[in-house]
Order: C-alpha cells, then sequence, then structure tokens
C-alpha cells in the first residue's frame, strides 16, 4: 500500500527535480476532497513529455523502473 506520505514525499521530489505533474486517480480525488477515502496501490501521475528527461533521472536514483503498460 501507498501511505499518504508516500505520496507527499514522491510529489514533493517530483517538484524538487522540477517536473510539471498532476496527480490523477484515486489519490487525485482524495487530494480534492482533502481526506484519504480508501487505501491506495500507487499514485498516477501525468507529466509532461519535456520532463521526461528529470522524472526518469529521479526514478533511477530512487530505485524506480518505467514499465509500459500501453503500446
Amino acid at each position: 500500500m501507498l501511505s499518504a506520505e508516500q505520496a507527499v514525499e514522491l510529489c514533493e521530489a517530483l517538484e524538487g527535480a522540477r517536473v510539471r505533474y498532476w496527480v490523477m486517480g484515486g489519490w487525485g480525488v482524495d487530494a480534492l476532497l482533502g481526506r484519504e477515502t480508501r487505501s491506495h496501490k500507487d499514485l498516477d501521475i501525468l507529466a509532461l513529455i519535456d520532463d521526461l528527461p528529470q522524472l526518469r533521472r529521479l526514478f533511477g536514483d530512487n530505485g524506480f523502473a518505467l514499465s509500459h503498460v500501453w503500446e
């Protein structure tokens, strides 16, 4: 499970890396509501294509791997 604290930490890291992003999905809904409504397994983000190099660096530096779900 992904805690609220972990989601916030990742968002702060994205901001520190100057990645422009939007939170989508369940955490996005919870952010709008101002409270956690259910447990979350992941954090769905949308990032600008121009920021992908910074995003890849941030993920690589923190042990994340990118995977392509769709072709």
